[in-house]
């Protein structure tokens, strides 16, 4: 009889739900969290029905694709894991980081913070990676990841997918990531409400149902996660020329003047107060950008990478550049505007099916991760307590670790 009650008690936990040996991690970049309701999803909507749905998600700031897509992959804010914009000047080292054309993107020194496939790799996880920011970095790498092509067709990246999934002789990747800039191509060419951003999202939904059907997914041993970096926002064609900024700072007083098109970086050869507070004083004034001296600024910036006079423009404005085509849609723009606010959505055998949560941070997004593969990490900023409901196990409720303070100088020089 107690053989009987241990077989009947094996199989009944063997039947239970039970976190995924594999997750997939899916990124739309720049799919705001009103498209979910705009336009017909039917396979995002299947996901949400069969798992859960944040209404909306606020990204980090600065609301730009490669600060919130390391936010995503470490669990802290772009002060605190290095990659505080797109375009960027470090002021200890010199160096420069752009991402158009790129420049820097692969070098470790900017990296702050350990990513999710370098701790996975550490607990002797296989990881592959098809596009993210940091999967190129140098002696970083996931065990697969490719240089990143804008043009690779959707097929090739959801064939290699599969692949991996598929695999038999070797051990097959427990963490598998892809991105797909398709919504905020076309919300940046044709704005957030034009036809074009509809097409894209109905090729999005395609690419959901296409990972829908994988047999590993539809038998529900696949943990999948869609996420988002960023919202979109209307644009008036109106701002300010760069030049007009840079024209109005002394030769003698500027170091450095760095744009990210929604939000101006000045960094001063002298930055103490009294040179700070003339600097401003001769700064172009408009109605729509607020210069801020930066220990004024509302949100905590990065020591080394971030100007001594910050430029924000408001929502619809932005800096304007001679010759640079004209653009419908941006982001950049504070983070709790609600055209900022995105996604995040997923289903499989960790979640309950048909949960919601109103909001989360784009910080919370690393610590479901790490539990979900339960893979060990040092303290971050999001909040994994902030998932409870979703999960159908739940870990105990605990006061939240925060984050240390960034360093000034990256531990991978």
């Amino acid at each position: 009889m107690k053989v009987l009650k241990l077989c009947l008690h094996l199989f009944l936990v063997s039947a239970l739900p039970c976190f995924a040996a594999k997750t997939i991690i899916v990124s739309f970049d720049g799919f705001r969290w009103d498209y979910l309701q705009r336009h017909p999803t039917p396979n995002m909507d299947r996901v949400i029905a069969e798992g859960f749905r944040v209404h909306k998600v606020r990204p980090a700031y600065p609301s730009l694709t490669f600060p919130n897509h390391v936010t995503l992959i470490t669990g802290l804010t772009p002060a605190q894991h290095g990659i505080a914009a797109n375009q960027m000047v470090d002021r200890k080292s010199g160096k420069t980081f752009d991402t158009s054309p790129p420049q820097g993107v692969d070098d470790p020194y900017w990296y702050q913070a350990p990513m999710l496939w370098e701790l996975a790799r550490k607990d002797n996880r296989k990881t592959a990676v098809y596009y993210w920011v940091g999967s190129e970095v140098r002696g970083r790498h996931p065990d697969r990841f490719f240089n990143y092509k804008s043009n690779t067709p959707i097929e090739t990246r959801l064939n290699r997918l599969r692949r991996w999934l598929d695999e038999k002789r070797h051990p097959s990747p427990e963490l598998m990531l892809l991105y797909f800039p398709n919504a905020d191509k076309a919300g940046h060419m044709h704005g957030p409400n034009s036809k074009e951003v509809a097409a894209e999202i109905a090729v999005l939904d395609k690419v959901v149902g296409d990972i829908l059907a994988l047999p590993q997914v539809k038998a529900n041993q696949v943990n999948f996660l869609i996420v988002s970096d960023h919202g979109m926002a209307d644009l008036f064609g109106k701002g300010i020329n760069i030049k007009e900024i840079e024209k109005s700072i002394a030769p003698a007083l500027l170091e450095h003047l760095v744009h990210n098109w929604t939000q101006t970086n000045i960094f001063l050869k002298k930055n103490d107060a009294t040179t700070v507070k003339q600097v401003m004083a001769g700064l172009p004034k408009r109605p729509f950008l607020t210069w801020y001296a930066r220990a004024d600024f509302p949100h905590p910036l990065h020591p080394t990478r971030t100007g001594d006079i910050i430029g924000i423009f408001d929502k619809g404005y932005q800096v304007l550049v001679d010759g640079g085509a004209r653009v419908y849609g941006a982001h950049g723009y504070p983070i709790d505007d609600p055209d900022m606010a995105t996604i995040c959505l997923g289903r499989g055998p960790a979640f309950k099916p048909g949960t919601t949560i109103a909001k989360t941070d784009m910080v919370d997004f690393f610590p479901l991760v790490a539990y979900l593969m339960k893979l060990e990490h040092g303290p971050v900023a999001g909040k994994l307590e902030v998932w409870q409901d979703i999960l159908i196990d739940p870990p105990p409720k605990a006061a939240p670790a925060s984050a240390d303070p960034p360093k000034e100088t990256s531990a991978h020089e």
